[in-house]
């Protein structure tokens, strides 16, 4: 999964897109995640692994950015 879409988004609503894309209820991470019970017993743990560290990454890398594009609008205590 390539996370480069994120050098993409100029704009706060972009960026909500881009989050729900990847993490929302049917976003492709999650989506990802719900395919763990067809893999067999042996992979899932490792695929599991992997997949928290790529949803850990795009949440960091969506805060990253919200704060960069909250500082340029000069509303950067608005983050959540």
């Amino acid at each position: 999964m390539d996370l480069s879409e994120m050098n993409k988004v100029l704009t706060l609503d972009e960026l909500e897109n881009l989050r729900v894309k990847l993490l929302g209820k049917n976003g492709l991470i999650t989506q990802k995640f719900k395919e763990l019970k067809n893999i067999a017993p042996k992979k899932k743990k490792e695929i599991a692994k992997e997949l928290n560290e790529l949803k850990e990454k795009a949440t960091n890398l969506i805060l990253e950015k919200k704060r960069e594009l909250l500082s340029k609008t000069g509303e950067l205590g608005k983050i959540k």
